[in-house]
């Protein structure tokens, strides 16, 4: 993606039939993805080798009057997803990167032992070189039901009274 600013209105969906799929931008600084719409700004699920690289995710004034967390970059069943070299920015109401590990594939309120005793965790999942700047309360980052997953050289700055 060439330096610029690029307004997205509606979440971008990357699901089981986008596998080994690379988003690059020119530049950290300068290729900007802006989101003015409501809910999650990224979704990946049911997939794997995902790369996002080289781009600012800018989400610092979605969803203002939402009443549920959403996520800038949101992960559900997905392996070998890669954030490197990436600015995020999210609001009040939004995760900054929530990887969530497998959906429901388990009984009701058992998913995460289950999952767990099963070994059934997304794996090698990366997040490096990345700055997360965060308005919301909570978790910046989340990393839940992973295996051999890293995290490298990250930067989390958490900024209240609003992002400018």
């Amino acid at each position: 993606i060439k330096d610029g600013t690029y307004e997205i209105s509606s979440s971008v969906i990357i699901g089981r039939h986008n596998r080994h799929l690379k988003i690059r931008g020119e530049s950290r600084e300068n290729t900007i993805l802006k989101f003015t719409g409501d809910y999650s700004f990224l979704v990946i699920f049911d997939t794997e080798d995902i790369s996002i690289s080289q781009m600012t995710l800018d989400a610092k004034h979605a969803n203002e009057r939402s009443e549920r967390m959403w996520e800038v970059i949101g992960v559900v069943s997905s392996s070998d997803v890669s954030i490197v070299d990436t600015i995020v920015f999210s609001s009040s109401m939004m995760y900054g990167i929530f990887f969530a590990g497998p959906s429901n594939r388990y009984a009701d309120g058992q998913e995460t032992i289950d999952a767990y005793n099963a070994g059934d965790l997304d794996r090698g999942n990366v997040v490096e070189n990345t700055i997360i700047y965060s308005e919301y309360e909570g978790d910046a980052l989340t990393f839940t039901m992973q295996r051999d997953g890293r995290m490298n050289n990250n930067k989390v700055t958490k900024v209240s009274g609003g992002l400018e």
